[in-house]
């Protein structure tokens, strides 16, 4: 079976999005052969890769929907939730080949507060020289207002290509217009034959949205799959040691628009220099693996001439109990992963004020999460912290049992099934259309 799925950046490269799919075809490919097309939703032409388990596109190489899907000929088709420009294209194509097509809810964890969080900010995109994804040698001007036009073209021409009405074309684009200039969220997609929940409460909110409910299925989290893999941490003893060991997850809020580079510098300069004037701390740094460049942290810790490693393509659970207590800021699905797992976590108070994250209130009541409201305050907050012994209540495992559905381990293990099922049904319909043609 042929899987086309769509992503931001290159396999080889590791975000959310991508430990998704992965996780979702590796439990697929336990039970049937799979082969993964990737297409990568990036500016730049490059060569295309075609290998036995896998093949990777760019979608340069396409024109619209319907030529994408009749060159790579899926199986089905994987697409986000709502209507961005190339998967909307490619749900249109597929819904009019008739390919099944399923969709999923997003590849995050904290999936009640931060579904609206991130706006389109599509106006102000328009005059930035870089995609976020970008290094500084891919800076070109109006780098990402062109590629959000090349995708947009690639939209409309793929309605008349499926033969959508006219007026309604035209319809949608004024609409499109209005939510760009407003800065509203994208809509959801009717299309899909099959949408992968993370939990019950979202049937009621896509219900409400005009969604068909028949159509849902909650399998709960893939991401959260391989945290019950590994050995959750349920309290945090005090141990002797000679330096305390700090793990800094960064947010990625000026690659997203929201902090300024005066803002993410000036911030980062204090915070580093907080911590390299006591000796009995030892830091290392964790950024995003994608949207984030390593380069600008190494640069700025030599300014420093402080000596700390960048983690970037280490996966944030096969780092994290290397080190005592773990201090971020912002807003990012880490804080609710990392609170999940109960280690130690200090979140630390900025000029800009971020929504609470899920998990986050419930872990400062259990005590292995809190605050810190003042930087000065931040080195003797880490010296207490490191001294308490942190053990999860019984309330807090109560409540990441009701946040996240059935917790078990298994959220994969259902959306295979639940895929497989869905190939059936349309394979059996099929066969039952031959019958009566």
């Amino acid at each position: 079976m042929k899987i086309a799925v769509f992503t931001s950046i290159k396999p080889d490269k590791k975000n959310l999005r991508i430990h998704y799919f992965e996780i979702l075809i590796n439990t697929l490919r336990q039970k049937i052969p799979v082969k993964i097309i990737w297409i990568v939703l990036q500016p730049d032409k490059f060569s295309s890769i075609d290998e036995k388990h896998q093949s990777i596109y760019g979608i340069r190489e396409f024109s619209n929907g319907l030529d994408l899907l009749k060159k790579i000929k899926p199986d089905l088709v994987l697409v986000s939730i709502r209507k961005e420009s190339i998967q909307y294209s490619a749900s249109l194509a597929a819904h009019y080949l008739k390919i099944p097509l399923v969709s999923f809810t997003g590849a995050k964890i904290d999936f009640r507060k931060t579904e609206d969080l991130k706006k389109n900010r599509t106006i102000q995109h328009l005059f930035s020289n870089r995609v976020p994804t970008d290094s500084e040698s891919q800076t070109k001007f109006l780098r990402r207002g062109r590629f959000f036009f090349f995708k947009y073209l690639f939209l409309i021409k793929t309605k008349f290509l499926v033969k959508c009405n006219f007026f309604m074309i035209l319809k949608s684009i004024l609409d499109d217009f209005l939510m760009y200039a407003l800065d509203r969220s994208l809509p959801y997609s009717p299309l899909p034959d099959l949408y992968l929940l993370h939990h019950e409460s979202q049937i009621t909110r896509f219900t409400e949205q005009g969604l068909n409910p028949e159509k849902m299925i909650v399998i709960g989290n893939l991401l959260l799959d391989r945290i019950n893999q590994k050995n959750n941490i349920h309290n945090n003893p005090h141990l002797e040691k000679t330096k305390i060991r700090v793990l800094i997850v960064t947010d990625s809020l000026f690659e997203h628009g929201v902090w300024t580079l005066k803002q993410k510098d000036s911030f980062l300069q204090k915070l580093l220099k907080t911590l390299n004037n006591d000796k009995s701390i030892e830091f290392a740094i964790k950024i995003h693996p994608v949207s984030e460049n390593i380069e600008y942290y190494e640069k700025l810790l030599s300014e420093l001439n402080i000596n700390s490693h960048v983690f970037q393509s280490a996966d944030l659970w096969n780092i994290l109990y290397d080190f005592d207590i773990v201090l971020s800021y912002g807003y990012s699905n880490a804080h609710t992963e990392i609170s999940f797992s109960g280690k130690k976590l200090i979140l630390i108070k900025t000029e800009t004020s971020f929504p609470t994250m899920d998990l986050i209130d419930e872990g400062i009541k259990s005590g292995h999460v809190i605050e810190c409201l003042n930087m000065d305050n931040l080195v003797s907050l880490i010296h207490d912290f490191d001294k308490k012994d942190v053990m999860l209540t019984a309330n807090f495992i109560e409540e990441c049992n009701k946040l996240f559905y059935k917790n078990d381990g298994k959220s994969a293990e259902r959306g295979s099934e639940a895929i497989l099922s869905l190939l059936k049904i349309t394979d059996d319909l099929e066969k039952k259309y031959r019958a009566l043609e």
